[in-house]
């Protein structure tokens, strides 16, 4: 496989958790609300995160912390996005943590955008070779 092949690897994921992605491959989350989704991008690798309320939000956490410190040499070369669902009062608790821990190991400088989804809005979040992209997309509700 030629690295141009390898550019044009797509995971969609609707599932939750957390991936650590092979250089060069594409990360897609498509409407996150109500769920807690990082992005995170290192010299074209791709990290996510995506948690539902109250699923083990800080376990998925701390292994993406985890695989940064391992694998980021120059955190000016990192980038974070992080989409959160509609808060409601449980996820009060992770939110502070997500904060927490980012200034704790000296990721919030890293962090690029952060997006809250709201009303009859969410989000999805693209990571790829030339970044990560957060789209507002406007739900239709009947």
């Amino acid at each position: 496989m030629q690295k141009d092949d390898m550019m044009k690897v797509v995971y969609v994921d609707e599932s939750v958790g957390y991936r650590r992605g092979f250089l060069g491959e594409s990360h897609f989350f498509g409407e996150v609300d109500p769920c807690i989704v990082i992005g995170a991008s290192y010299k074209g690798r791709p990290y996510t995160v995506h948690s539902l309320p109250g699923s083990g939000f800080e376990e998925k956490l701390d292994r993406l912390l985890h695989d940064l410190t391992t694998d980021v040499e120059q955190r000016n070369k990192l980038n974070i996005f992080i989409i959160l669902g509609a808060l409601e009062d449980h996820q009060k608790d992770e939110r502070y943590l997500l904060w927490k821990k980012l200034r704790e190991r000296g990721y919030w400088p890293s962090v690029k955008q952060i997006v809250e989804c709201h009303g009859n809005t969410t989000y999805s979040l693209t990571i790829n070779s030339e970044g990560i992209e957060i789209k507002e997309t406007e739900l239709y509700l009947d």
